[in-house]
């Protein structure tokens, strides 16, 4: 049997459709919604399980019982390899007031998908 080989949409070009969740999928401990899986099928599961980690070791977001996540990517001119974002993790209602302080930055080396996710 010949396995399916498929490309990683980095640019998340189909992301738009999904408005709302059909389901949800349990991911450490955390209940994930379609959008999400799709993100980290397509080569930003390191933003996921960033994003899960901050909120698993902050009580006060973690007594949430809905987060919005936004990654904000900047391109490293420089060095395409390589690139910077801002995490912001707010209510869902606005950006104007995020949880944290300031927008957190990670510097994340581009990965393909993680294999295991698929």
């Amino acid at each position: 049997m010949a396995q399916e080989t498929r490309e990683d949409d980095l640019e998340l070009k189909e992301l738009g459709q999904f408005i709302d969740s059909e389901s949800y999928h349990c991911y450490l401990c955390s209940k994930l919604t379609d959008g999400i899986v799709y993100v980290m099928h397509n080569g930003y599961s390191w933003f996921v399980t960033d994003a899960l980690a901050i909120i698993r070791l902050d009580k006060r977001l973690l007594a949430e019982p809905f987060l919005a996540v936004k990654l904000k990517l900047k391109a490293d001119l420089k060095n395409p390899e390589w690139h910077a974002a801002d995490l912001i993790i707010t209510d869902g209602n606005s950006d104007e007031n995020p949880f944290l302080p300031a927008a957190l930055r990670i510097n994340r080396r581009k990965k393909r998908a993680n294999p295991i996710l698929r």
